[in-house]
C-alpha cells in the first residue's frame, strides 16, 4: 500500500533519516504517531526498520498499536524491527505525556492530509489517533474516509467496526466485521472483533465459534484466549475459561489484565491462595490497575484478613475515587470490622456516586441497624425494594428491624413475604413461624 509523498512528509523524513544518504541523525526516538506517519507517507518499511532500530522508540508497541501498525500495511520487517527496538522513553514527562503526542499527531495529520487529501492511510491513522483521544465520532468519520478512497481497506472496515462498538451499535460493527472478513477471510482480528460484536449480542454460541476461529488462524493470539474465557464463563464453564486466561497468560506473561482474570476465576472456583498469587502477580506489572486491589481486596477479606483488604480496597479508590463499588467494598470490610461508622461513610459515598445500586443501599442498611438506627435501616430496605423488588433479604431485614422496634404486626409481614418468596430459606421459615407464636399488638 504506496502512496505519494507529499512534501510535509518527506520533511519528516527528511528530519529522521538524513534524506536517506547522509550519516547525521537527530538522537530522539520514534514516537508510535511518527513511525505511522513515515508510513503512511511511503518510507520504506526497511529504511523504517533501520530508524527504529538505531533511533529507539519512545512507547511499549502494545498489540492495539501493532494491529494498527500492521493494517496501515506495515512489512513484517518493520514489525519486527518496532518489536525489537530500544525503548528510549523520555524522562521526566508530564502526566499528559501521551495525551500531548496524540494531540500533536492529530494537528500533523490534519496537515498532512491538506497536501494528500487521498491518501487512505493517512484518514486510517488519524482516526487511530482520534480513537486514542475519545473521540469516537470523529473516529469514525476517518475511518469512512479511508474505505471512501480505498473500498478494500480491510483494517479500515474492522477498525471502524470497532469504534461503532465502542458506540454499542453492534449490528453497524457486525456489518463492518463481515465486510472486513469478505475482503480477508484469514483475518484471526476481525473473527475476535465479531466474536466481541456477537458476545455483546447475546449470541454467546455465535461468539464463542468466532475466537474459536480466530484462534485457528493464529493460535498464539492472547486476546482471543481472554475474550473466550469470558464467553464461557458466561456460559457458566469456569473450567474452560480458566483454561483459555491461563493459555493467554503463556502467550502474553506482562498481561496484567490476563492474570487478573485468572485470578478472578480462581477465587469463584473457591482457590483463593491460587487467585491471591495471580493478582499480586498483575499488580507487580502494572501496580496502578484499581479493580486488580479491589479484586485482591475481596479474596482477602474472603480469607479472613480484613485489615490487608481494607489496604487493598484504599488502594483501589486512591487510584479510582469516583469507584462507588471500590467504596462499598471499603465499607463492607469496616462492617466485618465492626467500624459501623466508617462503614456508613463508605456506603454513603458510594451512593452519591451510583444512588441507584441496590447493594449498596442493603449494606447501609445493616449498618444502620447496628447502630440502632432502625428507622434508618428500613429506608434503605425500601429503597433496595424500589430498585430491586421481591429481593427476599430485604424483606428479612425488614422484618428484623420492625422486631427490634417491638413492631410485631409489621415484623411479621415482612418475614412473611420473604419466606413467600423463597420458602426453601430456613433462615426466613424459623423467622416467620417464630413470629407467628408472639401475641400481636
Amino acid at each position: 500500500m504506496k502512496f505519494k509523498l507529499p512534501i510535509s512528509i518527506l520533511l519528516v523524513v527528511l528530519a529522521f533519516a538524513g534524506a536517506y544518504g547522509q550519516t547525521s541523525s537527530p538522537t530522539e526516538p520514534l514516537s508510535m504517531y511518527q513511525v505511522l506517519r513515515l508510513l503512511a507517507g511511503g518510507v520504506p518499511g526497511q529504511r523504517m526498520a533501520e530508524l527504529a532500530q538505531q533511533r529507539g522508540i519512545d512507547f511499549e508497541p502494545n498489540p492495539g498499536f501493532m494491529r494498527t501498525l500492521r493494517e496501515a500495511g506495515a512489512e513484517s520487517s518493520l514489525l519486527t524491527a518496532i518489536q525489537s527496538a530500544p525503548r528510549k522513553r523520555p524522562v521526566n514527562v508530564p502526566p499528559d505525556y501521551e495525551a500531548q503526542q496524540a494531540a500533536k499527531a492529530v494537528d500533523d495529520y490534519r496537515t498532512a492530509l491538506q497536501d494528500d487529501p487521498n491518501n487512505p492511510v493517512l484518514h486510517f491513522i488519524l482516526g487511530y489517533a482520534l480513537g486514542t483521544q475519545g473521540k469516537v465520532d470523529e473516529t469514525i468519520e476517518e475511518y469512512r474516509a479511508a474505505i471512501h478512497l480505498k473500498p478494500d481497506f480491510a483494517g479500515a472496515h474492522n477498525s471502524l467496526g470497532n469504534a461503532l462498538s465502542a458506540k454499542k451499535d453492534y449490528d453497524g460493527a457486525l456489518a463492518e466485521y463481515h465486510e472486513a472478513l469478505r475482503i480477508q477471510p484469514d483475518y484471526p482480528e476481525a473473527l475476535n472483533n465479531l466474536g466481541n460484536a456477537l458476545r455483546a449480542k447475546g449470541d454467546l454460541d455465535g461468539a464463542i465459534a468466532e475466537f474459536h476461529e480466530s484462534i485457528r488462524l493464529n493460535p498464539e493470539f492472547a486476546l482471543a484466549h481472554s475474550n473466550l474465557g469470558f464467553a464461557l464463563l458466561s456460559k457458566h464453564d469456569p473450567d474452560g475459561a480458566l483454561a483459555e486466561f491461563r493459555e493467554a497468560v503463556h502467550i502474553q506473561p506482562d498481561w496484567a489484565e490476563a492474570h487478573n482474570m485468572v485470578g478472578w476465576t480462581l477465587n469463584q472456583k473457591r482457590d483463593p491462595d491460587g487467585a491471591i498469587a495471580e493478582y499480586h502477580t498483575a499488580l507487580q506489572l502494572n501496580p496502578n490497575l484499581a479493580f486488580v486491589h479491589a479484586n485482591l481486596g475481596w479474596a482477602l477479606e474472603g480469607k479472613g484478613d480484613l485489615d490487608g483488604s481494607i489496604s487493598e480496597f484504599r488502594q483501589a479508590i486512591r487510584l479510582a475515587p469516583n469507584n462507588s463499588g471500590a467504596h462499598n467494598s471499603l465499607g463492607y470490610a469496616l462492617y466485618k470490622k465492626k467500624d459501623f461508622d466508617g462503614a456508613i461513610g463508605e456506603y454513603h459515598t458510594a451512593i452519591q456516586l451510583k444512588a441507584d445500586e441496590p447493594a449498596t443501599h442493603f449494606n447501609l442498611g445493616l449498618a444502620l441497624g447496628e447502630k440502632g438506627d432502625y428507622d434508618g435501616a428500613l429506608a434503605e430496605y425500601r429503597e433496595v425494594l424500589r430498585l430491586k423488588p421481591d429481593l427476599p433479604g430485604a424483606h428479612y431485614n425488614m422484618g428484623w428491624a420492625f422486631e427490634r422496634k417491638g413492631d410485631v404486626s409489621s415484623a411479621l409481614e415482612q418475614y412473611r413475604q420473604a419466606y413467600e418468596i423463597d420458602p426453601k430459606n430456613a433462615q426466613y421459615k424459623t423467622a416467620y413461624e417464630r413470629m407467628l407464636r408472639k401475641p400481636k399488638r
